[in-house]
């Protein structure tokens, strides 16, 4: 079963000099617009990714303590904190569908961007096994950029911060936001094989990408019959 995207959300920056934010929800607060299972694919094997940017502070300011979806409280993926920016993945297995809020939780002074996408057809038995091979980049100079290991069927998705202001995405754009405080954000994400995920920005700046492999459902093959039933007509069996 190959991994297919139910709906992506980007936001706008949130408050500025705060320790908690919403998203989301039916008032669509800072515009992140996601409506969760509402897309064409169905709802079957179905996970929620957050890239999260820290948008007003250096790296290293913030800690993200709580991430939750509706009543449903998110699990990391993983982080980067260098000195180009701090940027988290959050994840989630069987999200509730619909327009929740996404509220956000964190230590230091900063102010925080997401971009979200909900895939279906996704390896759901655990969180490892949904959510692998997940991957870190920091350098200066455009484009952002993470290769992220994936076998066909499976989606990578990624998270980008530069001080510069993005301009372009490489792969399929989920979006950006470039009026932070001193960082913009973006995200995107691919369904080719171990893709590198860009994401070009104006002005020489340094940057840092994460990105993580979201794993399809393995459909096993059918049931075999039984040795003395090989051969036989089903009336026979």
């Amino acid at each position: 079963m190959t991994v297919q995207v139910d709906v992506t959300g980007f936001s706008t920056a949130g408050a500025g000099s705060a320790t908690t934010d919403t998203f989301g929800g039916v008032s669509d607060i800072h515009s992140l617009a996601l409506n969760v299972g509402s897309g064409p694919n169905g709802t079957a094997h179905l996970v929620l990714v957050v890239g999260i940017v820290g948008v007003g502070a250096p790296a290293g300011a913030s800690t993200m303590t709580s991430v939750v979806w509706g009543s449903q409280t998110m699990t990391q993926i993983g982080t980067s904190s260098a000195s180009n920016g701090d940027l988290w993945l959050f994840g989630l297995l069987a999200p509730a569908t619909g327009t929740q809020t996404l509220a956000l939780t964190w230590s230091g002074t900063n102010q925080m961007q997401v971009g979200c996408a909900s895939f279906v057809g996704v390896n759901d038995s655990s969180f490892a096994s949904a959510f692998t091979h997940f991957t870190a980049n920091h350098s200066s100079l455009s484009p952002n950029s993470v290769t992220v290991t994936t076998s066909a069927g499976d989606v990578a998705m990624a998270a980008h911060v530069t001080g510069g202001n993005y301009s372009t995405p490489g792969n399929i754009d989920i979006g950006h936001n470039n009026s932070g405080a001193l960082n913009s954000g973006a995200e995107n994400y691919d369904t080719a094989t171990s893709p590198t995920l860009t994401y070009a920005f104006t002005a020489g700046s340094n940057w840092s990408s994460i990105g993580v492999d979201v794993v399809q459902f393995a459909v096993g093959p059918p049931p075999s019959l039984p040795v003395g039933l090989i051969g036989l007509a089903a009336s026979e069996w």
